[in-house]
């Protein structure tokens, strides 16, 4: 599932993007950060593979779904190929990806490169290297075939899915679906050797003997020889989207579009033209470079020995595999015979910010991007816990107003008029007067008890520890603990004890308190009549 931003056919927006954006607003309280993390928002589908640049030809996908090639013409090119979404060349082979999800090769076969296995299925990304292939199979599988002799089509049997491939000279490297990036084959000049503290990364391009990664954060990382500066990324390049590698040489497209190419400026491969302006991905070659232009533009630059850099006018590379059907993109209709709920606008936002709490509540921490915010997010958000025990004693004031721990926050309530025991419920509270003054309203709709105890995040340990100092034989112990709300120092707050999406850690009932099922029970006479535990529940 995807949302396609109307009037843009190829840019869409995944459920992650969405989940890291609700994050990040959150937690920052700001949007400077905004420019930076749109690029990676929009993701143009097939732009990776919708041009391909290999030694002496270059290959692109023309609007129409037919397969272009410029220059030297590899041998073997299918007439009747058809529309194709996705091609990838690199030495003298080529594969391209059938709008069936069909892979097809063509060109040098000494090594079996060209060998699809036949009952691959349908593939959604390809990468070719030297004398090898590679392809991603719909279920995410990844299959190498061709030239392995030094474990280039060794895939590791615990790679898992995938979700981007590419090939260099004689290794392999493939993003997996959790970002992390994964080499294999050929390693004599450390081009395998991916930095342990690299983390997620979104884009991956395998050189001749050096490997690319564009991280989540946007900083390009390169590693193998440092030989012809292939691997010097230059100083403050800024994030980037997409990277493509060459022969001797690296391109990178950066977040505002602006085309970044380093190595030996031989065949003028690295010379970017000046006026070329912002472009949407690119294609490194051996000798040549080629540019996408958000307009469908393709632009080559380098050696042109064989015709590889000559454009024909007009041509327009094809940014999106297909045009979806129309029908399909229409929300079906619903009807509602019932008439409408009546909600104010105040109602309704906090209906929403208590669903978007929770999202962070049951999320934060569960991948890369919730760990690396969280300690910002300890500086702007306290999580407010409730607390409850199942008997009241006096005993729990009185441990509770002899804690020293629990003393500075019981006296900077009272600096500021409030009381931490409040009247007439006697439901305590120990947090920031910041914090109370952000719940108070919230709390004044509960119905509170001198049972209940609310605490900062910081206190919930503290007050457990006071709890065990009351006799058990009082029956003074905790009931239950859970978040009812998020406050930072503006005094804002975001409640989640009614959301929805305000998940329980367990969802398995105690099999005791199950009084309906929608599973009847069977009678000896063959028909369903009435659930035991329904007439149980009846009944009692």
């Amino acid at each position: 599932m995807a949302l396609r931003l109307l009037g843009h056919e190829n840019i869409y927006v995944t459920p992650q993007d969405i989940y890291n954006l609700r994050l990040l607003v959150h937690h920052l309280q700001e949007t400077t950060w905004a420019p930076l993390a749109l690029p990676f928002m929009g993701i143009r589908i097939f732009h990776s593979g919708s041009c391909s640049a290999s030694k002496f030809s270059t290959f692109a996908i023309r609007e129409n779904g037919q397969l272009a090639c410029f220059g030297d013409r590899i041998d073997g090119l299918p007439p009747d190929l058809g529309p194709v979404v996705a091609v990838a060349g690199r030495y003298e082979h080529a594969c391209v990806v059938k709008a069936s999800g069909e892979l097809v090769c063509f060109g040098d076969n000494e090594f079996g490169q060209c060998d699809v296995p036949p009952d691959l299925g349908p593939v959604v990304a390809v990468a070719a290297g030297f004398h090898h292939t590679c392809a991603v199979k719909a279920s995410g599988e990844l299959v190498c075939f061709g030239d392995n002799d030094d474990g280039q089509c060794d895939v590791p049997p615990d790679l898992g899915s995938v979700v981007a491939v590419a090939a260099g000279l004689n290794h392999t490297c493939a993003v997996k679906a959790s970002g992390e990036l994964v080499c294999f084959g050929g390693n004599d000049y450390c081009q395998c050797d991916v930095p342990p503290d690299l983390g997620p990364v979104v884009a991956v391009a395998a050189g001749s003997n050096h490997t690319c990664a564009v991280k989540a954060s946007g900083e390009l990382v390169c590693f193998g020889p440092y030989g012809h500066g292939r691997s010097d990324v230059p100083p403050d390049l800024g994030p980037m989207v997409a990277v493509g590698a060459g022969l001797y040489h690296t391109c990178a497209v950066k977040a505002s579009g602006e085309l970044v190419c380093f190595g030996p400026y031989g065949h003028g491969r690295s010379d970017v033209p000046p006026d070329l302006g912002p472009v949407v991905t690119v294609a490194a070659g051996a000798y040549h470079t080629c540019a996408v232009k958000a307009s469908g533009e393709l632009v080559c630059f380098g050696n042109n020995r064989c015709g590889q850099c000559g454009v024909p006018p007009g041509f327009r590379v094809r940014l999106v595999p297909h045009t979806p059907d129309p029908a399909q993109e229409v929300l079906q209709p619903v009807h509602h015979e019932e008439p409408p709920a009546e909600i104010s606008e105040e109602e309704s936002s906090a209906i929403v910010a208590e669903q978007e709490a929770s999202w962070i509540e049951h999320n934060i921490g569960s991948g890369w991007h919730g760990r690396d915010l969280q300690s910002q997010a300890s500086v702007r958000f306290t999580r407010v816990v409730h607390m409850t025990v199942r008997n009241f004693h006096e005993k729990l004031n009185e441990v509770l107003q002899e804690s020293a721990a629990l003393h500075p926050y019981r006296q900077a309530l009272q600096e500021e008029g409030l009381d931490w025991c409040l009247q007439p419920s006697g439901a305590k509270v120990f947090m920031e007067p910041w914090c109370f003054r952000a719940i108070r309203g919230h709390l004044s709709t509960m119905r509170l008890r001198p049972c209940d105890i609310f605490v900062a995040e910081n206190l919930e340990e503290e007050v457990r520890r006071v709890l065990r100092q009351i006799p058990r034989s009082l029956g003074v112990v905790p009931r239950s603990s859970r978040n009812i709300a998020f406050a930072d120092e503006d005094e804002e707050v975001v409640l989640v004890s009614r959301s929805f999406l305000n998940i329980p850690a367990t969802t398995l009932a105690d099999p005791a308190s199950v009084v309906q099922s929608t599973t009847e029970a069977r009678t000896h006479q063959g028909y369903h009549g009435t659930n035991p535990r329904r007439v149980q529940a009846q009944m009692s």
